[in-house]
C-alpha cells in the first residue's frame, strides 16, 4: 500500500507543471510609448497594453490566464504589427495630440480610448 501511495506520487508530481521564471524588471518602454501603457477601451471592452521584453503587448486583463498577449513590432512610427496573439497579422495605429501624448488608437480599425465609449461614437 505504501509502495503505491509514493508512485501515485510520483506521477502526480512528474505531470505537475514547471515553476514559471521569477519576475525581473526588464527595461523601460521607449519615450514615445509611455503614454500606449495603460488601460484602453474598445467596444466597451478593456484592454492593457505593456511593454514586456522589449515589445509592446497587450491583453484582456480577465483573459490573462488563457490567452497569450497580442505582441506588436514596429512597421514605421505610430504604426505597428500584431505579430503574435489576438488579432495576428492587423495593424494598430496611434494618434497623438500636438504635445505628442497618444490620445486614440486604432488596432484592426477598432477605435481605442482611454475611457469607455459607446460603440459607434467615433
Amino acid at each position: 500500500m505504501d509502495r503505491l501511495a509514493i508512485e501515485l506520487a510520483e506521477i502526480a508530481i512528474a505531470a505537475l507543471p514547471a515553476e514559471p521564471e521569477p519576475w525581473r524588471p526588464g527595461e523601460p518602454a521607449p519615450a514615445a510609448l509611455q503614454s500606449v501603457l495603460g488601460r484602453w477601451w474598445s467596444e466597451g471592452a478593456e484592454f492593457v497594453f505593456s511593454w514586456r521584453e522589449g515589445k509592446l503587448q497587450a491583453e484582456l486583463p480577465q483573459a490573462r490566464r488563457t490567452q497569450p498577449p497580442a505582441v506588436f513590432e514596429e512597421i514605421e512610427e505610430d504604426l505597428f504589427r500584431t505579430v503574435s496573439g489576438r488579432e495576428r497579422g492587423e495593424r494598430l495605429r496611434l494618434v497623438r495630440d500636438d504635445a505628442g501624448t497618444v490620445v486614440r488608437m486604432y488596432w484592426a480599425t477598432y477605435p481605442f480610448t482611454r475611457a469607455p465609449e459607446v460603440f459607434g461614437a467615433d
